[in-house]
């Protein structure tokens, strides 16, 4: 079985083609998809995927470059993404010096 673990399918790049693209890779193969939300929209994106796809798990984080608009009430907001049953990991957090 394919699961891809890493998946930003949640992000604005995929509002023209997102459903052909899920498509494609679940003819292709793929039986399960992690999405990955890494602030405010991504997160709020992701969740509503996972509830409307059984095939879908969410890892919900707040990455380095979105640390501007990381505050108390972000990680509250965070935390409680955490305490769905479909939220498997929590990721996209740490040192990332990839990007400037």
């Amino acid at each position: 079985m394919l699961f891809d673990t890493h998946t930003h399918l949640n992000v604005d790049d995929f509002n023209d083609d997102r459903d052909e693209t899920i498509t494609r890779a679940r003819h292709a193969g793929v039986r399960g998809f992690a999405l990955v939300g890494f602030n405010y929209n991504t997160i709020n994106r992701a969740q509503e995927m996972v509830k409307e796809n059984g095939d879908m798990v969410g890892v919900y984080g707040w990455h380095p470059t979105e640390a501007v608009d990381y505050n108390t009430d972000a990680e509250k907001y965070l935390l409680s993404t955490l305490e769905d049953d479909r939220v498997v990991a929590l990721g996209e957090t740490g040192l990332d010096y990839y990007w400037d």
